[in-house]
């Protein structure tokens, strides 16, 4: 009985190793791929919201348009003669937009969000059953903001001028035995307008060369 004993007593620690094991493996073949998913899909959340707040603030309340961006010149004809970018203004805006991104994703550092852990079997029955598994966002300090235009060719003598903000941040989010990062990317058309007659004969771009506003312009017309 004693043998039959020690030797059960040998045989546990070994069991205990092996579900270990097994529950391990489980866990990095069916469960993590999952996690990770649904972590991804939450910071991208958390992400686009904080940047689309930033550039609302900054654009709708503060009354930023077109004009703001963007010195037509006419000759005296009262014809547009040329197009050129309001490079000071482009510059504080990038700037400030940078800080304020920067400044609201590091408020989330530390903070906790929960996901109930039947949203990681990806089953509609279980979605939102179980205990809440809780995971730390964690702030990457890159934001890349850029400016860019586009022409498009309306019609005769009409031609269609859009800019675009270009948004790019990356965060990190930290949870029990997994972390994983994610990308978010975001445009926004933040001014257009038409310009009305002859094609000017001088642009000046985001890029800062200036030329023949014909080599930027897209032919949309049918």
């Amino acid at each position: 009985m004693r043998r039959m004993f020690k030797q059960k007593r040998r045989i546990t620690p070994y069991i205990f190793l092996l579900l270990i094991f097994l529950l391990s493996t489980a866990f990095l073949v069916h469960i993590r791929p999952v996690v990770l998913s649904v972590a991804n899909s939450n910071l991208k959340y958390i992400a686009t919201k904080i940047i689309n707040k930033s550039v609302s603030d900054k654009f709708s309340q503060n009354g930023i348009n077109y004009s703001d961006l963007i010195v037509i010149s006419k000759d005296n004809n009262n014809r547009v003669s040329s197009v050129s970018i309001n490079f000071p203004k482009i510059n504080k805006i990038k700037s400030e937009l940078t800080l304020s991104i920067l400044e609201d994703i590091s408020n989330i550092d530390n903070t906790k969000i929960k996901i109930p852990l039947g949203n990681f079997f990806n089953n509609e029955f279980m979605s939102g059953m179980g205990p809440k598994i809780p995971f730390k966002i964690v702030p990457n300090s890159e934001v890349e903001i850029n400016f860019r235009d586009d022409f498009k060719g309306l019609s005769i003598n009409q031609t269609l001028h859009e800019i675009y903000l270009d948004i790019e941040t990356n965060v990190m989010a930290v949870m029990p035995a997994v972390k994983t990062g994610a990308t978010v990317r975001t445009s926004f058309l933040v001014g257009h307008t038409v310009i009305v007659g002859e094609v000017p004969e001088t642009y000046t771009g985001i890029n800062e060369i200036p030329g023949s506003i014909e080599d930027y312009i897209l032919d949309v017309t049918p």
